[in-house]
């Protein structure tokens, strides 16, 4: 004779439940300590300049910093003062031999200059370290120290995993 067993549903449910809650947490854990890149971006926030606008990336590859973005966005009153701060950013261009491991982008609009910067950290640590040298930041620096030093002087900071 055959004992009969009796499943209780609601147990049953809430054990499937907390295993994929166990599988879920698994997984995020593994997948912030098995990336390959992490960003870290961070936008001025301060206030401290009157029509400047600038965002910050670190691109961390393996958890070496691999390349450096800034963009910049500069607001002018009169078209005199674009033209001039466009002159200013220009010259600096015309000084540094671009590559693809340094890009240097102006573009003039009607009311602003924006600016874009790209440098391959990986293949130019000096010239990065000179370039970054008014900051405790150098192509040495983690990601935690470099969002450490922007969150401290009023950047607002995110890091994503890819």
């Amino acid at each position: 004779m055959k004992k009969k067993v009796d499943y209780d549903t609601k147990r049953i449910i809430v054990i499937i439940a907390i295993g994929f809650i166990f599988l879920g947490v698994v997984s995020i854990i593994y997948s912030n300590n098995h990336h390959k890149e992490t960003w870290l971006v961070c936008a001025n926030e301060t206030g401290k300049y009157k029509d400047y606008e600038e965002t910050i990336k670190y691109r961390y590859v393996e958890k070496s910093l691999y390349g450096f973005y800034r963009e910049e966005k500069i607001m002018e009153e009169s078209p005199e003062d674009i033209e001039e701060r466009y002159n200013y950013f220009k010259d600096i261009q015309d000084n540094l031999e671009l590559s693809d491991n340094l890009d240097y982008d102006i573009k003039k609009n009607e009311d602003s200059v924006e600016v874009k910067t790209y440098i391959g950290v990986s293949n130019m640590r000096s010239f990065f370290n000179t370039y970054i040298e008014s900051i405790p930041v150098s192509a040495s620096s983690t990601v935690n120290e470099v969002r450490e030093y922007y969150e401290s002087t009023g950047y607002k900071c995110e890091i994503s995993y890819k």
